[in-house]
C-alpha cells in the first residue's frame, strides 16, 4: 500500500477470508525470497525449461510482484546459484519434490564414465571443479547450457565401482537406472537418437584411448573406455536461489526505474540481491546479515507516522493460530523444547533408565522442518542419539538448524535428568 505522496504505508493481506490492511508507522522491509519455484519466472529469467529446488519450496517470486506495484526497478533477474553434483544437477526427482544435495564423488568422473543433455551428446568437463553450479568460461565463472535433463552415462565395470560410494541417495538413483547390452538399445529407452548417443560414445572411447579430450579438456587419467553392459541415470538441473528483484542502494533503500528510492521501502536478502555475477563463498549469508541489519538500523530511525486510518479490531486475526500442546510423560520419561528450529519450536520425549540415566528411547512430539531435509534428518538423530547415549551426535548435511535445535530439545530434557539426580542426591 502506498500512500498520496508514493509513501509505502503498509501491506495488505489476507487471513481466514478477510482482507486487513495492516500500516506501518516508521516502514517495510521486503524479505520475501526469490522465484526458484516459479517455473514461468526460471523459463523468463534463466532461460532453463524447468529446474529443481534444493532448497525451500515455497519462494515463488512473490517479493518481485509486490515491489513491482510500487513501482520498483529489478535487477539481476538472469543471476542465481546452483549446486549438487557436477556443475548444478542432481538425480531426477518427480514433480513439486526437492532435488536432494549430494556430492560428485570421484566415481562419478573417473573411469568409463561421462555425461550427455537430452541430445545425448556430452557439454561439459565432468571432472571440472564448479562453485554453486559456475565453471570457469573465459576467464569467468558462468553456468554452461542447461537441457532440461541429463544422464550419467557408464559401464558394468564402472557400476562396480560405483556402488563401493557410501551414499544412500547415489545408491536410490542407481535403482531406477536404465540398463541396455548397447547404445541403440539405452538410446530408445532414453528417448534419444540411437546414432547420437553412439557416436558420442564411440568419441569418448576414442579420445580415452588417445589420451586427450579435444572436446572439454577432461583430464586424460580420468578417462576410459565404456564397454559391455551400459546404464545411465537421470540428473535435472538444480537451483538454490535466485538473485534477481526489487534495485536496492547502499542504504538499502529500494528504487524505481528513476533510480530514486520509494519512501519508506527497504530491502534484504535474496530478493533483488547486490550478486552481479561470479559466485563468491558465503555471499548470500553475508548479504542476508549486513543489508538486514542496515535495513533494520535506518527503518528504526525514520520518523514515526501518524496513520490517520481507523484502527479496526481485526477480531483475532492476526494472532497466532498455533495451539499450544500439552504432552504427557511417564516414569522416567522428560520433555525437551527448542524455539530454534527451521519451523520454530521442536518438541522431545526422552525416556531415560532410572538406575544408570541411559538413554533408552528418543521421541520427536512436535517439528515443523522442512519436508526431505530436516524431516529427514529426525529420522536419523533420535537413533544415534540412544546408540551414542549423548545428544552430542553428529550433523545431517544440508540440515544444521534442524540438527541444533534437536541436540537442544534433547539436551533440555537431559538436564533435568541432572537436576533431578543431583536432587535426591
Amino acid at each position: 500500500m502506498q500512500d498520496e505522496t508514493g509513501a509505502v504505508a503498509g501491506v495488505q493481506v489476507e487471513r481466514s477470508g478477510r482482507r486487513l490492511n495492516l500500516f506501518a508507522r516508521q516502514g517495510v522491509v521486503l524479505t520475501a525470497g526469490g522465484f526458484e519455484n516459479d517455473q514461468t519466472k526460471i523459463q523468463d529469467n534463466l532461460g532453463i525449461p524447468q529446474i529443481v529446488p534444493m532448497g525451500t519450496l515455497y519462494n515463488r517470486g512473490d517479493s518481485i510482484r509486490l515491489s513491482q506495484e510500487v513501482g520498483a526497478d529489478q535487477w539481476h533477474n538472469t543471476i542465481y546459484n546452483s549446486g549438487g553434483i557436477y556443475h548444478g544437477l542432481t538425480y531426477a526427482v518427480s514433480g513439486g519434490e526437492r532435488g536432494r544435495l549430494t556430492y560428485t564423488w570421484p566415481e562419478l568422473y573417473t573411469g568409463s564414465v561421462f555425461v550427455i543433455g537430452a541430445d545425448g551428446t556430452r557439454y561439459f568437463n565432468e571432472a571440472e571443479h564448479s562453485r554453486a553450479g559456475y565453471l570457469f568460461r573465459h576467464g569467468a565463472g558462468r553456468h554452461p547450457t542447461q537441457t532440461t535433463h541429463s544422464w550419467i552415462i557408464f559401464d558394468e565395470h564402472q557400476l562396480a565401482k560405483i556402488n563401493t560410494v557410501d551414499d544412500e541417495q547415489l545408491h536410490d538413483a542407481l535403482s531406477s537406472a536404465k540398463v541396455a547390452e548397447s547404445a541403440a538399445k539405452l538410446a530408445e529407452q532414453l528417448g534419444i537418437d540411437p546414432i547420437t548417443l553412439s557416436q558420442t560414445i564411440r568419441e569418448f572411447n576414442e579420445q580415452a584411448t588417445l589420451g586427450h579430450d579435444y572436446a572439454y579438456g577432461r583430464s586424460n587419467d580420468t578417462m576410459a573406455p565404456l564397454s559391455g553392459q551400459l546404464h545411465a541415470v537421470k540428473l535435472q538441473p538444480a537451483i538454490l536461489n535466485t538473485q534477481g528483484g526489487p534495485r536496492r542502494n547502499e542504504q538499502a533503500q529500494i528504487l524505481n526505474s528513476h533510480n530514486q528510492p520509494i519512501p519508506r521501502l527497504y530491502g534484504a536478502g535474496e530478493a533483488g540481491s547486490i550478486t552481479v555475477n561470479q559466485y563468491q563463498a558465503g555471499q548470500d549469508l553475508a548479504e542476508l546479515l549486513i543489508f538486514g541489519k542496515i535495513a533494520g538500523d535506518n527503518v528504526a530511525q525514520l520518523s514515526r507516522r501518524e496513520i490517520n486510518e481507523p484502527v479496526r479490531d481485526a477480531g483475532g486475526l492476526l494472532e497466532s493460530d498455533e495451539v499450544e500442546k500439552q504432552y504427557e510423560t511417564g516414569p522416567n520419561q522428560y520433555l525437551g523444547v527448542s524455539t530454534n528450529g527451521m519451523g520454530n519450536k521442536l518438541v522431545v520425549r526422552v525416556t531415560v533408565e532410572p538406575v544408570s540415566s541411559r538413554i533408552m528411547d528418543v521421541e520427536v512430539l512436535e517439528q515443523s522442518e522442512t519436508e526431505n531435509i530436516g524431516q529427514s534428518a529426525l529420522q536419523i538423530l533420535p537413533k544415534e542419539v540412544v546408540a551414542k547415549n549423548s545428544a552430542d551426535v553428529d550433523g545431517v548435511t544440508g540440515a544444521s538448524t534442524t540438527v541444533t535445535a534437536f541436540k537442544e530439545a534433547v539436551g533440555a530434557a537431559l538436564e533435568q535428568v541432572v537436576q533431578k539426580t543431583e536432587k535426591e542426591n
